[in-house]
């Protein structure tokens, strides 16, 4: 069984996964990193080929990954921009990690974020879309407020809860 996290760039979702991967003893897998290692710098697919060509791109990993077992996938931001990612998502545990903008917008590097330039009006504008599709993909929802270690705790036990 894998363990889809998802949630808004800046939420925590590859610092948190790598860290209770390493506790559960779980494979970690990153879907910006796997499209970076495929297609080149996210920015620069952004720049040159556009939003499309990145879902796409996007789809693609998402796919490759869950053909792995216990498995945390940090998922990109947008995953539940396509109806493809939805539908796959379906059939996967799939937990929200959900953190407030102002929380984000304190600590973004908006830089290596094509979609948060403008950083707060960005941010609020991006979790305004995608709040509801985030609820509507999750079966579990974790709530990034408290400390590091918080977070990654309430990860593990709800993990664990699942796999008995």
């Amino acid at each position: 069984m894998n363990f889809i996290l998802i949630g808004m760039p800046g939420c925590g979702k590859t610092s948190l996964g790598k860290a209770a991967a390493g506790i559960l003893n779980m494979k970690f897998t990153d879907l910006d990193d796997n499209i970076v290692e495929l297609h080149g710098d996210i920015t620069t697919i952004f720049a040159n080929e556009g939003e499309t060509a990145f879902r796409k791109y996007e789809t693609e990993v998402l796919k490759a990954s869950i053909k792995n077992t216990d498995c945390i996938i940090s998922s990109g931001g947008g995953i539940i921009e396509t109806a493809e990612n939805l539908e796959i998502l379906k059939n996967q545990t799939v937990i929200f990690i959900d953190r407030n903008p102002e929380s984000i917008i304190r600590t973004l590097d908006s830089d290596s974020r094509p979609l948060l330039k403008g950083k707060e009006e960005a941010v609020l504008k991006l979790y305004d879309r995608r709040y509801k599709k985030y609820i509507e993909a999750m079966d579990y929802q974790i709530h990034n407020e408290g400390s590091f270690n918080e977070c990654v705790n309430a990860i593990v036990k709800t993990i664990e809860s699942i796999r008995g």
